[in-house]
């Protein structure tokens, strides 16, 4: 194994483990290229890792107030590029997927370490991250150039869209100036004249934004919401004029009120408009040239439905139409990227690329899933207090949790939080187990024992085993355990069904 030296943070709040880590790389060939550094507070431990500056981190499964899972599910959030290896004591296969789902590069059972399957699952695991990173600047690299082919077959009727509302610009000033310097000047038929500027200039505007949402520049590589019409109108602006040019015609169905979605607003613009150059393309030689977009709603995601009146696809190429380097243009006038590209695209949007083989006309199908913001029909918001001592942990969940109707009171301990529900009605008690000075199961035995007190619903969450755990027996209050990492649409849906 040949690399540079590397710093490593090593994670685990067994100190018996972390010291048996630390001595595994001691007896490793390799030990000379390692800069060991070991940490057990939660709080240092996100700094550490969110100042990049470790090249590799091992972290135990089960830690401190948290999942190993949970820290670099946040990590990662905040731009850590570091690699993670995961130790755990358990062999499960729903671990191992789960870890690997939030970003961890490798995963090792601490019964199974040894100086070998070590050293093998950090060559491993950075190995793989080099890779990963060349695929994705590849990637980058071939999306830019996908823009700048759909740009080139645009650039002449873009051209010449600017130049036309140039020349109506220049003319209105020359015959505006005219009738002002008039001995008896036209006021009203200057006014119109300039109208006609501001539109003309409105038109060009409207391309310049067009194309700048499609330019490739750091904002634009940032999700953001936007409604699927604003992203359908600003492609229609870029291509319109080829449109015309090849008398293909459009329509664009897309009714009011759809929900926005979360987006990279220029790669959804770079995929219709691949769709827009193909079907004129393909449409060159058919009497009957016309396109038609339209957007339906499904229950968690948006469908646009995207049809050319070309005769679908030959059955011999259904198979490799997607796939990289596949192209049915003539030698020369097409790559066989722009498909494939456009199918990654839409999936790391987390939604869908596919082919409708039954339409008897060629039409490609994109399923986006739209932002959803639960809506209630109560009339006084849902209270409820958040009772977490980790304020990174806290203030996530507060986050995930925030939506209309809904009113979350936070609290740091259970002293605290007693303290607030001794003054506030609340519906719905959220707290962690283990916290300093009074657990979570302690606080609800001291709140049931006031039997005057409001009894909301509770629900506990833990990232320890539940074995582990002693709950009450009995609880008016009910027993609800969420294990961390929390799943948040199972929570969102229980905290429905209390509000109903």
């Amino acid at each position: 194994m040949s690399f540079n030296s590397k710093k490593v943070l090593l994670i685990d709040d067994n100190i018996e483990d972390l010291e048996f880590i630390k001595r595994l790389f001691k007896l490793s060939i390799f030990h000379s290229q390692y800069e060991i550094e070991t940490e057990l507070d939660s709080q240092i431990t996100m700094q550490k890792l969110n100042s990049n500056k470790y090249d590799l981190c091992l972290i135990d499964y089960k830690w401190s107030n948290q999942t190993g899972i949970e820290l670099i599910s946040k990590c990662k959030k905040n731009g850590c590029h570091t690699v993670f290896i995961m130790l755990t004591a358990l062999n499960d296969e729903s671990n191992v997927n789960e870890a690997l789902y939030a970003g961890v590069d490798d995963y090792l059972i601490k019964d199974q370490i040894n100086t070998s399957t070590l050293d093998r699952s950090i060559r491993y695991a950075l190995q793989r991250r080099q890779i990963d990173k060349l695929v994705n600047e590849q990637q980058l690299k071939l999306g830019h150039a996908m823009k700048m082919s759909a740009l080139g077959e645009l650039s002449a009727s873009i051209i010449h869209e600017i130049n036309n509302p140039l020349a109506i610009i220049k003319g209105n000033v020359m015959m505006g100036i005219d009738l002002l310097e008039q001995e008896k000047a036209n006021i009203g038929e200057a006014i119109q004249k300039f109208q006609s500027i501001d539109l003309s200039i409105e038109r060009i505007s409207k391309i310049i934004r067009s194309l700048k949402s499609f330019s490739f520049n750091e904002e634009n590589l940032k999700p953001k919401l936007i409604s699927i019409r604003n992203i359908i109108e600003k492609t229609v602006n870029i291509c319109q004029v080829r449109l015309k040019r090849e008398e293909v015609s459009l329509e664009y169905i897309v009714p009011d009120n759809l929900p926005e979605i979360e987006c990279q607003e220029n790669e959804i613009i770079q995929v219709l408009l691949n769709l827009f150059n193909n079907s004129c393309d393909a449409l060159k030689n058919k009497e009957a040239r016309w396109i038609k977009v339209e957007v339906l709603k499904k229950e968690k995601c948006l469908v646009l439905s995207f049809t050319d009146s070309g005769n679908g696809i030959p059955l011999e190429d259904r198979e490799k139409i997607l796939q990289p380097y596949f192209t049915t243009k003539a030698k020369g006038t097409g790559t066989g990227l722009g498909l494939s590209i456009c199918k990654k695209i839409i999936e790391n949007h987390g939604g869908q690329f596919s082919v409708d083989y039954e339409c008897k006309n060629t039409k490609f199908i994109l399923e986006l899933p739209f932002f959803y913001q639960e809506k209630f029909n109560e009339s006084e918001p849902f209270t409820i207090i958040l009772v977490e001592d980790d304020i990174e942990i806290r203030e996530m969940i507060q986050e995930r949790l925030s939506f209309e109707q809904i009113e979350i009171l936070t609290a740091s301990s259970g002293l605290e939080a007693l303290e607030i529900l001794a003054n506030k009605k609340i519906d719905l008690i959220l707290t962690d187990v283990n916290m300093p000075e009074l657990s979570g199961i302690q606080m609800i035995k001291e709140l049931e024992a006031k039997k005057n007190h409001h009894t909301p619903s509770v629900v506990y969450i833990t990232g320890q085993p539940l074995e582990s755990l002693q709950f009450p027996e009995q609880s008016a209050l009910g027993l609800t355990i969420f294990s961390k990492p929390i799943d948040f649409n199972n929570l969102k849906s229980h905290i429905k069904k209390l509000m109903q």
